[in-house]
């Protein structure tokens, strides 16, 4: 797995051999940054479930300017640190070792999140609870963008607290579902 674009671009990544993670291709992860081209620059972002961090990490290597990674597997986050340091991120890069929702229910970040990826195992009870909490937060600017990577069976779509989808894209088993903060009606399902 490699870094697509920007100041990293074509950095190999780690990721954890086995089945305990799951990283996003390089196909899926083209698509999701072409979507998030024009919300990248000067982002603050969140990546919960981060695995090896392919996706914190493109978006620091396309323009954010910190990130904040939460993962619970150890074996990740030895892979995800190695890629910090490799990438030469680790002066803008956070890294939260625990259980989500734990890390959720008590982190205060310095600045407001405008970009969160959110990537639990395909078949958790994480998603709800998960996008809940990001919901009633008052930590992420009003035009933050969640970006859920999900199986394609499971539906993202509507309301978690003040969170709507507003867009779906799918790529073989995968689906990716966007979401916002009351979107306007000029925003609509795409």
């Amino acid at each position: 797995m490699r870094v697509i674009s920007g100041i990293c671009k074509g950095r190999n990544l780690a990721t954890v051999p086995g089945v305990s993670t799951r990283p996003t291709t390089g196909m899926l992860k083209g698509m999701i940054f072409n979507i998030l081209q024009g919300s990248l620059a000067e982002a603050v972002v969140l990546d919960i479930c981060a695995g090896s961090g392919a996706l914190g990490i493109e978006a620091l290597s396309r323009g954010a300017t910190r990130a904040t990674f939460m993962e619970e597997d150890r074996r990740a986050l030895t892979a995800l640190e190695k890629n910090l340091q490799d990438c030469k991120l680790l002066a803008v890069s956070e890294v939260l070792a625990g259980d989500a929702l734990r890390r959720l229910a008590s982190w205060q970040p310095k600045q407001k999140v405008s970009l969160v990826f959110c990537d639990p195992p395909y078949h958790s009870d994480l998603y709800e609870p998960i996008l809940t909490r990001l919901g009633s937060v008052g930590w992420l600017t009003p035009e933050a963008i969640i970006v859920v990577e999900h199986h394609k069976d499971t539906d993202i779509s509507g309301v978690y607290g003040q969170l709507r989808s507003y867009r779906r894209v799918s790529y073989s088993r995968t689906a990716v579902t966007f979401l916002q903060i009351g979107l306007s009606s000029s925003r609509g399902e795409s």
